[in-house]
C-alpha cells in the first residue's frame, strides 16, 4: 500500500510504502514546490490536490509529485479566494471539494483553473451557530455519494450534511463535550471522529446514531478516508495509522519510528 502524508513540521508532502518512507516533496514557503501547513490531499486524475492552509491556496501537483505543478487562490471571501483551507477531497463527477475553514463554506470547481466555482454555506454567527447551512469552522469534509457531503464542525459540536442538488442542509447536534473533527464512509454508515476522544460515532446517511467504537487508539484521529469496507485513520496526537473496521481497530504504523512528530492528513495514492 502506498500513501500520502501532509506533514506540518515539515511543510511537506511524504510517501510512504509498505510503512516506509520512499520520498518526500516540498519545505517552508510560498513558490512553486513550497507549502505552508499543508493540510488535505486528494487525488484528482494523475494529480494530487492539495490544501495549502496557510499560503490560502490549493496546489495541484503531479503524482507522484515534483514534475507539474500548478495552483488557485488567495487570501480572501470571493471567488477564487480561500481564507485558511483546511481539507480537499473529489466526488465521483471528479468534481474538486474544499472546506475553507475561516470563510465558514464549502467550495466546488471542476478544474485547477477553477472552472464552475459554487459555494455552499455561509459562516455561522454565535447566534446561528447550529442552523442549518451555517459552518463555523469546516475542517474537513466527506463526499458520502455524489449527492450527499458530511461535514463536520467542531465549534457547533454537529455533523451537517449538504444535498448539493438542492443546496438543502441538516445537522445532527452531538452530545455535550463532543468536537467532531473527521467523517468517512464506513460501508453504508458514516463513521465520525472527536477530538481526543476514544470513541467515534457510527452514523446512516441521514445522520442518525447507529453505534459506536471505542479503542483508545482512536483518541487523536486528525484524518480519515475509505477503503473498500474499512477506513484508514491517521492519529496526529499518537503519531500513528490506524485500520478500522467494524469490529476492530489496528495499529498499522507508527510514524514516530519514521521520525513524523505532525502529520496531519492521508491519501491512499494504490
Amino acid at each position: 500500500m502506498r500513501l500520502m502524508l501532509s506533514d506540518h513540521s515539515l511543510h511537506a508532502l511524504l510517501s510512504i510504502e509498505d510503512g516506509r518512507p520512499v520520498g518526500q516533496f516540498g519545505g517552508r514557503g510560498s513558490g512553486d514546490g513550497q507549502f505552508q501547513q499543508p493540510t488535505g490531499i486528494a487525488r484528482w486524475g494523475v494529480h494530487l490536490a492539495v490544501a495549502d492552509r496557510l499560503n490560502d491556496r490549493i496546489v495541484f501537483v503531479s503524482n507522484p509529485p515534483g514534475e507539474r505543478w500548478s495552483s488557485l487562490g488567495e487570501r480572501g471571501a470571493g471567488v477564487f479566494q480561500f481564507d485558511r483551507p483546511s481539507w480537499i477531497v473529489t466526488d465521483p463527477a471528479g468534481h474538486i471539494w474544499v472546506a475553507d475553514t475561516n470563510n465558514g463554506r464549502l467550495v466546488r470547481f471542476d478544474d485547477p483553473d477553477g472552472t464552475n466555482w459554487t459555494e455552499f454555506g455561509r459562516r455561522a454567527t454565535p447566534t446561528d451557530l447550529r442552523t442549518p447551512g451555517t459552518l463555523a469552522e469546516p475542517h474537513s469534509l466527506c463526499v458520502f455519494d455524489l449527492d450527499t457531503v458530511l461535514v463536520p464542525d467542531r465549534v457547533a459540536g454537529v455533523v451537517a450534511r449538504l444535498t448539493p442538488s438542492t443546496n438543502a442542509w441538516m445537522v445532527h447536534e452531538l452530545p455535550a463535550g463532543q468536537r467532531p473533527v473527521a467523517v468517512s464512509r464506513l460501508g453504508d454508515s458514516a463513521l465520525v471522529a472527536c477530538f481526543n476522544s476514544p470513541t467515534m460515532l457510527v452514523l446512516d446517511r441521514d445522520l442518525q446514531p447507529l453505534s459506536t467504537i471505542d479503542d483508545p487508539l482512536l483518541a487523536g484521529v486528525s484524518s480519515m478516508v475509505s477503503v473498500g469496507s474499512a477506513v484508514l485513520a491517521l492519529n496526529a496526537l499518537q503519531r500513528t495509522i490506524l485500520l478500522i473496521e467494524p469490529a476492530s481497530v489496528d495499529r498499522l504504523i507508527d510514524l514516530s519510528l519514521l521520525g513524523l512528530h505532525r502529520s496531519i492528513a492521508l491519501e491512499v495514492l494504490e
